[in-house]
């Protein structure tokens, strides 16, 4: 019939509200991260929640539950920060292992190397052997 939508604009409008529904999600799991790991951040965003009217009014504001920009871009930032701490401390942990390696790697090609010297009949002193432990 005219004028009613069909099933593609239905189907297209459906998809808009999901799309707005999962970024929604995302941004309550990252406030919730943050909010779990910053205690201080939540009495902070408690302090700086608007008060309504008087005591007991019927007319409270759509939005009172609602973050301001503001606090969500502070919790972004914070977020941010927390998760750029934790890839610099993955990253020198990966540096301290790879050193590690670097080194094991060494020690045992010096021991293979000592251990060929050997088996090949060639004399190696012990002052070399313990020099490659």
């Amino acid at each position: 019939m005219p004028g009613e939508p069909d099933d593609d604009d239905i189907r297209a409008q459906l998809e808009a509200v999901q799309a707005e529904i999962d970024g929604l999600d995302l941004e309550n799991q990252i406030f919730e991260a943050v909010l779990q790991k910053n205690a201080a951040l939540v009495s902070q965003l408690k302090a700086d929640k608007p008060h309504g009217g008087a005591k007991g009014s019927k007319g409270k504001d759509a939005h009172a539950g609602q973050l301001t920009p503001a606090q969500k871009s502070e919790i972004g930032a914070a977020h941010l920060e927390m998760k750029k701490k934790e890839m610099e401390d993955s990253r020198k942990a990966s540096e301290k292992l790879v050193d590690t390696l670097r080194a094991v790697r060494y020690n045992l090609l010096r021991l293979h190397t000592i251990h060929c010297l050997a088996c090949w009949g060639v004399e190696v002193q012990r002052q070399s052997v313990a020099a490659a432990l």
